[in-house]
């Protein structure tokens, strides 16, 4: 119901903001993971996105979606493909450009560059067997390309992917997932951010003397199409107790209320239920929704 699926989403939200080493990146606004400073922060770490991997491979099983907002090459790690350059771009879109560039110019006598990259230590690290003795050429190019992109999109955090994908592929084997793509398990997992008014409109029940034609239920629909996307999912959070879409059809109820017009909207998460009173006009219906959305978050005295 819809305690287990807010459960879901708060579980995940704490673990990105206050548990793993993880970087929101300006450009995509998605997270990468990062080496721990500390080395005794390691082993938490280890520990914590091996929860994550269970936990996201578990909100498959049930049909919920978290909040996991990952790059791509982080999806890719999961179904044992290599990462690619259009990952990069996700991280540090300099950093590609400057990879592009390479690919597609004549770099001899231009790229003074050997196959070794330093780490955020400091320290020298070979991409390849005697990689900082191994000059990059025009012949070569490709090559280094790659072995930067999985230096940087692998290699470097290659214990904590590891730990993602042990905890996942401890409930969901890997080859169960070769049929899918990197964007299809995002979207397993995540849920759509898009909210489909219009679906849920043709999905919707009603119930108490309510039908699609009744007013207050012509004025809601209204509401909630013209809200923002960021409204929109809110408004969708407090009927299902989450603002994503999930991939298998939903069905809302929305019922007439026997409270006082005077009275907020209410709503049963667990029954993907709206309870409406009889509101006078689509204004009033909006105001008195947003009341109830702003009420919602938290605890409040009655």
């Amino acid at each position: 119901g819809g305690i287990t699926t807010e459960w879901y989403l708060e579980v995940s939200k704490a673990l990105f903001q206050f548990s793993l080493p993880v970087r929101k990146c300006a450009a995509s606004q998605l997270f990468v993971i990062e080496q721990p400073k500390l080395p005794s922060a390691c082993a938490q770490a280890m520990r914590m996105f091996e929860f994550l991997g269970r936990l996201m491979a578990k909100a498959i099983y049930d049909r919920r979606s978290l909040y996991a907002p990952f790059c791509s090459y982080i999806w890719r790690h999961l179904l044992a493909q290599v990462p690619t350059i259009d990952d990069l771009q996700q991280v540090d879109p300099q950093y590609f450009q400057s990879l592009s560039w390479m690919l597609h110019n004549k770099i001899d006598g231009v790229i003074f560059e050997t196959f070794s990259v330093l780490t955020d230590n400091g320290e020298e690290y070979d991409l390849v067997p005697g990689g900082r003795d191994k000059e990059v050429t025009e012949a070569n190019k490709h090559e280094f390309v790659q072995a930067v992109i999985g230096w940087q999109l692998s290699e470097s955090v290659k214990p904590m992917l590891g730990a993602i994908a042990k905890g996942f592929h401890e409930l969901i084997p890997a080859q169960e997932l070769t049929r899918f793509s990197t964007e299809e398990l995002e979207l397993l997992v995540n849920g759509s951010a898009e909210v489909c008014v219009d679906e849920l409109r043709r999905q919707a029940r009603y119930a108490n003397g309510f039908s699609a034609k009744s007013k207050q239920v012509l004025d809601f629909w209204a509401v909630f199409e013209n809200g923002s996307p960021e409204r929109q999912g809110e408004i969708l959070a407090f009927i299902t107790g989450s603002s994503k879409m999930p991939l298998d059809k939903l069905s809302i109820q929305i019922v007439r209320s026997d409270e006082d017009p005077e009275s907020l909207p209410t709503s049963h998460t667990c029954f993907n239920q709206l309870v409406l009173p009889l509101f006078e006009s689509q204004q009033v219906l909006g105001d008195k929704l947003a009341l109830a959305l702003e009420m919602s978050k938290g605890f409040h005295m009655t």
